[in-house]
């Protein structure tokens, strides 16, 4: 969902004790989660070596991985995109410069048999059905890798999540490596790898996991995580240092980040998570306008929304509008002219930073789309282009949730 690029930096600079600057390599009895997309998207294949493209891919996830005792890589599941989200792709897609390449399936197949690539690969990671054919293989592939590797191998189990509706687990019982699906998965199938990273960490803790890192690049894995926290978790992600001014890596120990963020706000995690949605997403856009100092704005929101009783209600799932908006209106109070109240002029925004919210709690898509009462959920097709856009002329009604 793409929190604002600010997230990452208030979060290194305000809560430092709970991030880890020197350690980039998890130690090797962690729990290893990968956000296999990220993966995908910073593969370049090496179009000369004499390993074909596709299994070059396979190798580089695989031995990312090969020396924990266990692994798990999700993937994105098109098929259970929620429609809000897929509308918010067709925006990000009609945009980008690089449009999918709509290959043919059967070409496809025909590719992936002899274990090749497409030449313009970051557009063919943008035509979705095609690329979770390639995530099909990759799975495949791993699972073969892993039987190569032996019973005396350091990995024990491997779960694939994403690429199948029903996920898949792999582990080492004695000299057999048993692999079956999970048909009672109680875990999200809502499309994206996001909250489908935070339940797989979880459950690498049940096998016997004292502690979990799930890498990746997204900053929203943060937020997902704190909704989500155990003790033992960690998200590993890149973050630009502003002292060294230079990219440096970080690891967030989620569990201390909610602590923290709780003594000094004074808020459940769901309402600091929401008021941080609130400043920007991809999805939701920026809601309040001229205040760019996250400290500031957290400072003001979180006061006004603890005097309020809160926003998000654990019991029912339901988040109170009014609160949630005084809130976000105290900003103004006290002379602030440049602040502008964005979701005012767009009514949409509130609303769908809601959505964004139930969207990271995994919170079924039935009770989400109760959210955004509108024709697109606040989306607009381009005529004729395909290409969605914001639309503005929604009418809000603060009593919907």
């Amino acid at each position: 969902m793409g929190l604002s690029p600010g997230f990452k930096a208030f979060i290194a600079d305000r809560f430092a004790s709970c991030i880890n600057h020197a350690q980039i390599e998890p130690p090797t009895n962690a729990g290893i989660v990968v956000d296999s997309l990220v993966q995908l998207h910073n593969f370049q294949p090496n179009r000369e070596h004499i390993i074909p493209p596709a299994i070059q891919l396979v190798d580089k996830l695989f031995f990312l991985t090969w020396r924990y005792q266990h692994v798990a890589f999700c993937f994105d599941h098109t098929e259970t995109t929620p429609i809000q989200k897929q509308l918010e792709w067709g925006r990000r897609e009609g945009n980008s410069c690089e449009s999918p390449t709509r290959a043919d399936a059967r070409d496809v197949d025909r590719m992936l048999l002899d274990h090749d690539l497409p030449e313009n690969f970051g557009a063919f990671l943008k035509d979705r059905p095609m690329r979770t054919k390639l995530c099909e293989y990759i799975q495949h592939g791993l699972l073969e890798r892993m039987q190569k590797a032996g019973p005396n191998s350091t990995m024990r189990s491997l779960v694939l999540i994403g690429a199948h509706a029903i996920p898949t687990y792999a582990q080492w019982q004695g000299n057999a490596l048993v692999v079956e699906q999970k048909p009672n998965w109680t875990g999200p199938i809502m499309g994206e790898a996001d909250v489908s990273c935070i339940y797989a960490a979880s459950l690498l803790r049940s096998f016997g996991s004292k502690s979990v890192y799930v890498l990746t690049i997204d900053t929203d894995l943060v937020a997902v995580g704190m909704l989500h926290s155990f003790d033992g978790l960690f998200v590993s992600l890149p973050m630009f240092n502003r002292k060294k001014r230079e990219m440096d890596h970080y690891t967030v120990d989620i569990c201390a980040l909610v602590r923290e963020t709780a003594k000094q706000y004074k808020l459940t995690t769901e309402d600091f998570v929401l008021l941080c949605l609130s400043k920007k997403t991809d999805y939701s856009q920026q809601s309040v306008a001229g205040i760019a100092d996250w400290e500031e704005y957290l400072k003001i929101t979180a006061l006004a929304l603890k005097g309020l009783g809160g926003a998000y209600n654990k019991e029912t799932n339901q988040i109170n509008m009014d609160n949630f908006y005084r809130a976000l209106a105290s900003l103004t109070i006290g002379g602030r002219k440049t602040i502008k109240l964005s979701f005012e002029k767009n009514s949409w925004h509130l609303p769908r930073v809601c959505w964004v919210l139930y969207y990271y709690l995994n919170i079924p898509a039935l009770k989400m789309t109760k959210d955004l009462d509108c024709k697109n959920y606040g989306w607009r097709i381009v005529d004729g282009s395909g290409r969605v856009a914001e639309r503005t002329d929604l009418s809000f009604n603060k009593q919907l949730l």
